[in-house]
């Protein structure tokens, strides 16, 4: 999973520890402030991804801790405090709509609270969903679907190897792969644009075939215009590896 340095939480405050809810009962005088939270609000993207909240620490107390915890554990997850300077939660993937949860970051020392902050947190939607179907040693089913009706999409599929060789380059890779399909059929990109762009919330239904067994793919998708410019991030559906060749395979094919 990937890791995301979002912003900076400053804290006047001692050293990281726990990270379950304190049940302080004691609280000090509000006029003593020791948490400056510099954004109370945090994005993260839809995919699945570990994010760290940075945090200095000024002024130790001691035995003070920090403890943090969330109003929705059901997708703010392995919330972790226990290196200092640093507060780390994980998300899945959001394959539904946006969604937003509290965290709230507490310094303490001893049963004495003392100061309190919540970061809300959104998690975007994903612009595509990716459901996997049957694979075999030659072929991956994939329907992909994108939530925006307003989009024309595409979407496709390269090994894993070349995924990562290219990420960079894939729009380059995208478009030229795209040209000399409209040079072959000898018609301008636009009207080949035209033919094959996927509209809205229409579900691609493919099963992509002739691929080599026990080898890794996934499936690309990204929105574009009739032009053949890019109007999303590109997407990736989780990696898929095709079975081994069993003996028929190898038979039918030498047959």
């Amino acid at each position: 999973m990937k890791r995301l340095v979002k912003y900076l939480l400053i804290i006047t405050a001692a050293s990281a520890a726990g990270c379950q809810k304190n049940e302080s009962t004691e609280t000090v005088p509000a006029s003593i402030n020791l948490i400056n939270v510099q954004d109370n609000m945090l994005t993260v993207p839809s995919s699945a991804g570990t994010t760290d909240i940075q945090y200095e620490l000024i002024n130790p107390v001691e035995d003070g801790e920090i403890h943090a915890w969330s109003s929705d554990s059901s997708w703010i997850m392995d919330i972790d405090c226990s290196i200092a300077g640093s507060i780390s939660f994980s998300v899945p993937t959001n394959n539904g709509e946006a969604r937003s949860a509290v965290l709230t970051i507490q310094y303490s020392q001893g049963s004495t609270r003392l100061d309190e902050k919540t970061v809300h947190i959104i998690q975007a939607t994903s612009t595509f969903n990716f459901e996997p179907g049957k694979i075999t040693s030659g072929s991956i089913s994939m329907k992909t679907s994108c939530n925006n009706k307003d989009l024309t999409w595409i979407c496709g599929l390269i090994t894993k190897e070349q995924a990562d060789a290219d990420k960079e380059h894939m729009p380059a890779f995208i478009r030229g792969q795209l040209e000399s399909m409209a040079e072959e059929r000898q018609i301008p990109l636009r009207a080949l644009l035209q033919e094959i762009l996927i509209p809205g919330k229409r579900v691609s239904d493919k099963t992509y075939k002739m691929l080599l067994p026990e080898t890794e793919y996934a499936v690309y998708a990204v929105a574009m215009d009739f032009d053949g410019n890019l109007m999303s991030d590109i997407h990736w559906s989780p990696v898929l590896t095709t079975e081994e060749r069993h003996l028929s395979d190898r038979l039918s094919t030498s047959l």
